[in-house]
């Protein structure tokens, strides 16, 4: 039996401010979006839909400790696919510090050893 495993990734978008406190991700030609009300209902709730351009669902996003206990990543799942934005960005676009910040592929899953 084979088992799913991560292919690393590298950078596959950018992240940028969208309205007052909301992002918008550009990933490999798609635009999707973490409305503002849901980056605040997500800090508390722990989960927030992210959204494509007409307000469907196409994943969700969460807050991560990947590395370290305290929340240091922001994880979107779109598709199959994981990214992730590092937290510090994340409040730099939010106070309007930076203009946009990398979003980074945390892979695509596969299927390996199945014979």
């Amino acid at each position: 039996m084979g088992k799913t495993l991560l292919k690393p990734g590298g950078k596959v978008g950018t992240a940028r401010l969208s309205g007052n406190s909301g992002l918008v991700f550009r990933i490999d030609g798609l635009v999707c979006y973490l409305p503002p009300h849901e980056m605040h209902s997500m800090c508390a709730r722990g989960s927030a839909p992210v959204v494509s351009g007409d307000g469907d669902r196409i994943g969700k996003a969460w807050l991560s400790p990947l590395l370290y206990p305290e929340k240091q990543d922001l994880t979107l799942h779109v598709g199959n696919r994981l990214f992730s934005l590092s937290w510090p960005d994340v409040e730099r676009i939010i106070a309007r510090k930076r203009m946009e910040a990398p979003l980074y592929s945390l892979g695509v899953p596969c299927r390996v050893g199945s014979e």
